[in-house]
């Protein structure tokens, strides 16, 4: 779904390089790998599809919400900027950032870090889901 968003990019005024812009399809997908294992670790452990919308929704609006997506992290109060140099989240978009736009704010994490953190929290994920999935594959009480 991001990478529809990238049809629009002519329309922001923003003109990445080639290269700039297969790594920022890569950097969607990173993003979107992270919150594939986020929603598979925890719909192993859910009982029914109500249940695992209402957790996701409960996990994924406050990540957004204090990722600087909404607003730069400059502007933020003291606490919540604490809370958004935490969101691993605010690393991934501050990459994003980076890759399609050479002049983005100097509040906005820069390339290096904001790959970093998303391949971390990617892989960090990634082993949650799968050892809730194999912990998951054994019937209750055994």
């Amino acid at each position: 779904q991001g990478l529809m968003f990238l049809v629009f990019l002519p329309l922001t005024g923003l003109r990445p390089s080639a290269g700039e812009l297969l790594a920022a399809v890569a950097m969607v997908f990173l993003i979107a790998f992270s919150f594939t294992s986020l929603g598979f670790w925890i719909a192993w452990r859910m009982e029914s599809a109500q249940g695992f919308h209402a957790v996701m929704n409960l996990a994924l609006f406050p990540l957004w919400l204090v990722s600087g997506a909404l607003f730069p992290l400059a502007g933020a109060h003291g606490w919540m900027q604490w809370l958004m140099r935490v969101n691993p989240l605010t690393y991934s978009l501050g990459a994003l950032r980076r890759l399609l736009d050479a002049g983005a704010a100097a509040d906005v994490p820069a390339l290096g870090p904001g790959v970093a953190v998303t391949a971390a929290s990617a892989a960090i994920l990634l082993a949650g889901s799968a050892l809730s999935a194999r912990a998951g594959s054994h019937p209750r009480g055994a």
